[in-house]
């Protein structure tokens, strides 16, 4: 993580704290309960924690920047979040990367890297791999077709 990684940060955390979790859970003694998460964010902290995503759309977001946002620790966040979305922060970040990509291929002539970087993606492959999973198709296809 701290070498770096291509999709972002906020990728790095969530996979670092699944790891955490699995390796706890796999190999702890079991004597510490697992917490309760009854409910997912509450409207407030899902509309801060939604507004600093869109205001840092194209930077490295992180799982503890956005858990701060919610006033949470990084896994209660975590959790949180995809009880009140559906999908993790990392999915939801993604998913929001390539709506606003959709807009910049189709709104202007930039070329593909250009969208990839304007979008927050560290490379042009990624952000292909990642649009054509999300699309069903890739950026240049995209525009053509719109």
């Amino acid at each position: 993580m701290a070498a770096g990684c291509p999709a972002g940060r906020l990728f790095a955390e969530s996979l670092c704290l699944a790891l955490a979790a699995h390796v706890a859970q796999r190999h702890g003694d079991g004597t510490a309960a697992a917490p309760v998460f009854p409910g997912g964010l509450s409207r407030r902290q899902l509309e801060r924690v939604r507004g600093h995503i869109e205001a840092c759309l194209d930077g490295d977001l992180s799982l503890g920047d956005l858990a701060a946002v919610a006033g949470l620790s990084p896994r209660h966040f975590a959790v949180a979040f995809r009880k009140s979305v559906g999908i993790t922060p990392h999915q939801y970040v993604l998913r929001r990367r390539v709506d606003q990509a959709k807009f910049l291929l189709t709104a202007r002539r930039a070329s593909i890297a250009e969208v990839a970087t304007t979008v927050g993606f560290a490379s042009q492959s990624h952000f292909t791999e990642v649009f054509r999973r999300l699309v069903g198709i890739t950026p240049t296809r995209y525009r053509q077709a719109y």
